[in-house]
């Protein structure tokens, strides 16, 4: 087909005129080297789901054979293509240096064996016309299909899909939360503003059946990273050696305001453990763990804590000695309540 286009009829150049048509050909089939079309679809569906798209379990197939396939190749031809693929592995592997003198002796044969059986093999593959009608067909049934997909309106627009278990939504430093709970009772004990600040809203009565105002997280953590500042490509190939193991972080002040609570962390350069791996920074300017945040508020509203406390629109208590906790590197994924 490349050489039945006429000169210069090619968006790519790749026609009649092109010089070695039949050997680029060969190198874009080489791509595929050692690659089943079952291993192909099924890399495509790994890397999908790796960065959180959707991949239609039914894939717009288009027919290259059409509905009689040869028993076999002419011999001369399937030597000839095998030659030339033989030919094109071997400049890839640098195993030939200068190699143009090979490829244009190469070029010739396989145009002359096309030349002789080219009729006689096209007539075995589907027209032009025929592929691109099942191509339209099967378009035009995902696009009707979309319809009936039950996403969740809930989810954020960007990552709306059928499923999302290995969208990851944060990667996150998950920390005990009792223990946190703990901390900040002591820090209490020795700040009057800050132990007023707590009485008022109801946030850490010690097991009491007053009802807190807002919102207690349940789940404290240090996000490193939410989805929208890095893709999920790129949070897996930084955290995906490190999920799971320990650091150390040291809770340095609580800083808190009309809706937020939040400590304020130093994080290591390291995990902990005898292989310690370097930790990558955190996406978040301000390092922090949510403890708390008011009606109509979000936790992430904690991130402003700091400008707040230049301003005097918050305050800020500090521990007499920096406190020492340990966390858990982990992907919280899109399914996964925060």
């Amino acid at each position: 087909r490349v050489l039945s286009r006429p000169d210069a009829s090619h968006v790519g150049k790749l026609d009649a005129s092109c010089k070695d048509a039949c050997m680029v050909v060969v190198k874009f089939y080489c791509l595929y080297q050692n690659l089943s079309a079952e291993q192909f679809i099924d890399r495509c569906r790994r890397e999908m789901d790796t960065t959180g798209a959707y991949l239609s379990p039914n894939l717009v197939q288009v027919p290259f054979f059409g509905t009689k396939t040869p028993l076999a190749l002419p011999q001369d031809l399937k030597e000839a293509l095998e030659a030339a693929v033989r030919l094109q592995i071997d400049i890839e592997s640098s195993i030939l240096d200068g190699a143009d003198k090979q490829v244009e002796a190469m070029e010739s044969r396989l145009r002359g064996a096309l030349s002789e059986h080219g009729r006689n093999v096209i007539k075995y593959t589907a027209t032009e016309e025929e592929s691109r009608s099942s191509f339209l067909s099967q378009v035009s049934k995902h696009v009707l299909s979309l319809d009936e997909l039950e996403f969740d309106m809930k989810q954020p627009r960007a990552v709306r899909r059928l499923t999302g278990p290995s969208f990851i939504r944060i990667v996150s430093i998950d920390v005990d939360t009792d223990l946190l709970h703990e901390i900040l009772r002591g820090m209490a004990s020795r700040d009057i503003h800050l132990s007023s600040y707590l009485q008022k809203l109801g946030i850490l009565e010690g097991g009491g059946d007053k009802e807190v105002s807002g919102t207690l997280v349940k789940r404290c953590h240090v996000t490193m990273v939410h989805y929208t500042q890095q893709s999920q490509m790129d949070m897996r190939s930084r955290f995906d050696t490190i999920v799971g193991k320990e650091v150390t972080i040291n809770v340095t002040s609580c800083l808190y305001g009309k809706n937020n609570l939040a400590l304020s962390v130093a994080l290591p350069s390291s995990t902990i453990g005898e292989l310690p791996i370097p930790l990558p920074a955190s996406k978040n300017q301000y390092p922090h763990i949510t403890i708390w945040f008011g009606e109509g508020a979000k936790a992430a509203d904690s991130n402003v804590l700091p400008d707040l406390v230049s301003t005097g629109q918050a305050k800020m208590s500090q521990p007499p000695n920096v406190i020492t906790v340990q966390g858990k590197l982990s992907y919280w994924m899109i399914d996964r309540p925060e």
